[in-house]
């Protein structure tokens, strides 16, 4: 273990960066977020804020708080044909908290400000992230991973764009569920109880993530994959040999099957009520999917391609 340290400090003390404090680090991440992206602190609303914030009357504060949790992210109630069926309640909360700060108005810059501290918490919750991977041996690393995440252009349109709070929200309650899930799961000296309150701690973190945007779930279903891979070390290899699920469970360590027992309950259960307040799929228009409205397999794999192009210049 000491040997395997020791490679990983040499590594990353070659870097070319000032050996700092950890919570200096932190102070950095968060300082290049918020000075990369703080211009838009004095942009308007734009594109969707128009329907989902400026139309929206469950931002209102005299619309009644109760019927946000029977609408849609639009406004629009869920059991309406027309709904997305977009079911962001927080989001819609967080709004109106802006909206209460000023007054009962509806400030541009009191939303666009939210977003970008948002943002520069997000950014150094990846930085407790990647250290926690690293062990602590690699502070230097997480900086730069940290900052390559603050500074990258994709998040452009989350952050400028106000309805990008979801996916803000929805990002630091992940962040913050997989923080204490890995805690939990590399802790040597925790007892029964103590694994699974935790473990459902971070079931109900995982939906007020899914309340801020519904991919927020997915982080059950990630928390559980690191389980099986990083915490008990099953290779894939190993689950050919033992196709058996009651094989595969012996590879387990008995906390391990107590959080992955609880996991996928809470998942299916979680999922099963999402579905029933969404009442029925959603109904697309052109303008909302045009990819699920072309006809044949070709058309969709040309269509498909404009991401693929837009994702690989992104990385360049």
């Amino acid at each position: 273990m000491k040997s395997k340290q020791s490679t990983d400090n040499s590594w990353d003390s070659k870097l070319p960066i000032p050996k700092f404090p950890v919570w200096l680090y932190i102070l950095i991440v968060a300082f290049v977020s918020i000075l990369c992206y703080g211009n838009s602190y004095y942009g308007a609303f734009v594109f969707d804020d128009s329907e989902a914030v400026v139309n929206n009357q469950d931002v209102n504060l005299e619309t009644p708080v109760v019927k946000i949790f029977s609408h849609d992210f639009w406004g629009t109630r869920l059991t309406n044909h027309a709904s997305h069926k977009s079911y962001r309640p927080l989001t819609i909360l967080s709004f109106r908290f802006n909206v209460w700060l000023n007054n009962g108005r509806l400030c541009p810059k009191s939303l666009h400000f939210t977003n970008i501290i948002l943002h520069a918490v997000v950014s150094c919750q990846l930085f407790h992230v990647y250290n926690l991977l690293f062990n602590g041996n690699a502070p230097k690393t997480s900086l730069l991973a940290a900052l390559m995440f603050a500074v990258h252009p994709v998040h452009v349109e989350v952050v400028s764009g106000i309805v990008g709070r979801a996916d803000l929200l929805s990002a630091c309650l992940s962040l913050l569920v997989f923080i204490i899930y890995h805690k939990t799961a590399k802790s040597k000296q925790i007892n029964t109880f103590t694994n699974i309150i935790a473990t459902l701690f971070c079931c109900v973190l995982s939906i007020m993530a899914m309340l801020c945007k519904e991919q927020g779930l997915m982080i059950m279903t990630f928390c559980g994959v690191y389980e099986v891979i990083v915490i008990n070390k099953i290779t894939f290899q190993s689950i050919m040999k033992n196709m058996k699920i009651s094989k595969i469970i012996r590879l387990l360590k008995k906390e391990s099957i107590e959080r992955l027992f609880i996991l996928t309950a809470g998942f299916c259960i979680i999922l099963y009520g999402r579905w029933t307040i969404m009442g029925s799929p959603p109904i697309f228009q052109q303008i909302d999917n045009p990819a699920s409205f072309l006809t044949t397999p070709f058309e969709r794999v040309g269509h498909g391609r404009v991401s693929f192009w837009n994702a690989c210049f992104h990385v360049l």
